[in-house]
C-alpha cells in the first residue's frame, strides 16, 4: 500500500492537472505487480498510460472523454447487437443507465473486471493498438455474456451478470475476435454517423 501511495502521489506532484482520479489506483497496483513492485519503473509506465496511451486528460475534470466513449459505445452496440441493445433498452428507464458499468471497465482499463491473465493480455493489445482496443474488448464481453443478458428481467439481473465477468470470461481471443471486421466496416461506414449523433446530443 505504501509503494501505491508513492507513485500516486509523485504523478499528482507532476501531472497537477489530473492529481488523483478514481481507479487510478487499481492502475497503479497492477503495475506494481508487472514491475515486481519497481516503483520508479511503476511511476514512468503510468505515466505513459495516462499521457501516450490514452486519451489526453482522461482522468481530469469532470470525465467528459469517458461520457463521449459511453455515447460511441452505445451506438457501436446498437449497431452490431440491436438485440441486445432493445433489450437493455426495455430494462433501464435511462439511455445513460445503459452503459455505466463502462466507468468501471474504462477507467480501471478492467482490472479487477476480467481474470488476471486475461487483463494482463488486454494491456499487452492496449499497449500495441492503442486505446481504441478497449471498445473491442468491451464489445467481446457483451458478446461472451449475451445469452445470459438476453434473458434477464430486471436491473439487478443484469448487475449481477456483469459483476461476473473476472470469473466468467477466460476465453481472450474471442475478446479480441468478436465481430472484429464488421467493427471495423461500422466505425469506417458508420463514422458520420457517430459524429452527427454526438454532435445531435450536444455532447
Amino acid at each position: 500500500m505504501e509503494a501505491l501511495e508513492r507513485v500516486l502521489v509523485a504523478y499528482s506532484w507532476i501531472n497537477p492537472s489530473v492529481g488523483y482520479c478514481q481507479s487510478m489506483n487499481f492502475i497503479v497496483g497492477m503495475i506494481l505487480m508487472v514491475m515486481e513492485r519497481d516503483e520508479e519503473e511503476a511511476f514512468f509506465m503510468l505515466s505513459a498510460l495516462l499521457e501516450q496511451v490514452l486519451p489526453p486528460n482522461y482522468y481530469s475534470g469532470n470525465l467528459e472523454a469517458l461520457e463521449i466513449d459511453k455515447q460511441v459505445f452505445g451506438v457501436l452496440v446498437r449497431e452490431i447487437f440491436p438485440d441486445l441493445d432493445q433489450k437493455l433498452s426495455s430494462i433501464f428507464e435511462e439511455q445513460r443507465q445503459k452503459y455505466s458499468y463502462l466507468s468501471g471497465w474504462f477507467l480501471c482499463l478492467f482490472v479487477n473486471h476480467l481474470p488476471f491473465q486475461t487483463t494482463l493480455k488486454v494491456w499487452d493489445a492496449l499497449l500495441i493498438g492503442g486505446f481504441n482496443f478497449l471498445f473491442r474488448v468491451a464489445l467481446g464481453i457483451l458478446d461472451l455474456l449475451r445469452d445470459s443478458l438476453m434473458s434477464i428481467s430486471s436491473m439487478s439481473d443484469f448487475y449481477a451478470i456483469i459483476r461476473k465477468t473476472n470469473i466468467l470470461l477466460t476465453d481472450w481471443e474471442h475478446l479480441i475476435e468478436v465481430n472484429c471486421n464488421f467493427l471495423f466496416n461500422i466505425i469506417f461506414f458508420f463514422s458520420p454517423l457517430i459524429i452527427n449523433f454526438l454532435i445531435d446530443s450536444n455532447i
